[in-house]
C-alpha cells in the first residue's frame, strides 16, 4: 500500500475549516422555510457550498477506497459501515474536523476486538453511539479541549 492516496485525503482536512465555523440553518432561516418565505442568500449559497463539498469529499473517498482495496463491493457499503462511520464521527464530536479524525483513530480497532462477537458488533457500535449521545454529545474533542485547557491554566499558575 502507497502512501499517495491518502495526501488528498490529508490535504482536503484543510478545506472545510470555514464551513464549520459556519452555522447555516439558524433558527431565522429555518422559521423563514417553514413560513414558505425563501431563506437568506448567503444561508442559502452556504448550504449549496457544503452540501457540495461533501460530494466531492464522497467521491473522493470512493475513489481512494477503490484505490486502496482494489475493488468496491456493495456489501461495505451497508447499514453497518454507516453505523461504524456515523459513530466515528459523534464520538470523536460533530460538528469538527478534528473530532471527525479522532473518533476514527480511538475507534479503528474496534473491529477487530469485536471479531470473537462479530453477530453484535452492531449493538455494540449501537450502544457506544447512544452512550457518547446521553452522556457526551459534543464527543471527545470536547473533553480533549477542557484537559488542555485545564493543563495550560497548571502551567500558568506554576509561573
Amino acid at each position: 500500500m502507497t502512501v499517495a492516496p491518502f495526501a488528498p485525503a490529508l490535504a482536503a482536512f484543510t478545506v472545510p475549516a470555514g464551513y464549520v465555523e459556519v452555522k447555516p440553518g439558524s433558527v431565522a432561516d429555518v422559521a423563514a422555510v417553514v413560513s414558505a418565505i425563501p431563506p437568506t442568500p448567503v444561508a442559502s449559497q452556504t448550504n449549496l457550498a457544503a452540501f457540495a463539498l461533501a460530494a466531492a469529499y464522497a467521491g473522493l473517498a470512493g475513489g481512494l477506497q477503490a484505490i486502496v482495496v482494489g475493488f468496491i463491493d456493495p456489501v461495505e457499503f451497508g447499514v453497518s459501515a454507516s453505523l461504524r462511520q456515523i459513530t466515528f464521527i459523534v464520538v470523536g464530536g460533530m460538528g469538527s474536523v478534528a473530532g471527525s479524525v479522532i473518533g476514527a483513530a480511538v475507534l479503528s480497532a474496534l473491529p477487530e476486538a469485536l471479531r470473537p462477537v462479530k453477530e453484535y458488533s452492531d449493538l455494540i457500535y449501537t450502544l457506544i453511539l447512544l452512550g457518547f449521545l446521553i452522556f457526551l454529545p459534543h464527543g471527545l474533542v470536547t473533553v480533549l479541549a477542557r484537559l488542555r485547557g485545564a493543563w495550560r491554566r497548571s502551567r500558568r499558575s506554576a509561573r
